[in-house]
């Protein structure tokens, strides 16, 4: 039988390491030994924003999306969300 390949996992929160196979940390959510919700591997957090943004780039232009972004004013402890609210409601 073919050994699967593995990764280091690391928990942020409870800092546990372990190696688990590529497949399950893919797909993982949450961490197995403490329960905290995982972040998604760097690339597929750049691949869905890439995504969510083509078709202004396609619209509008890259300056323009990129512009925009820039023009966020978050304060200090604000999520972008509570700026993007205060900002527009």
């Amino acid at each position: 039988m073919a050994k699967s390949e593995t990764f280091t996992f690391v928990c942020d929160k409870c800092q546990i390491e372990a190696e688990l196979p590529k497949f399950l940390i893919k797909t993982m959510q949450h961490c197995p030994f403490c329960g905290a919700r995982c972040n998604p591997p760097i690339d597929e957090v750049r691949q869905n924003i890439k995504f969510s943004v083509y078709s202004f780039i396609d619209d509008y232009g890259m300056d323009f999306v990129i512009d925009t972004i820039r023009s966020i004013k978050i304060e200090e402890g604000a999520s972008a969300w509570d700026a993007l609210v205060k900002e527009y409601y």
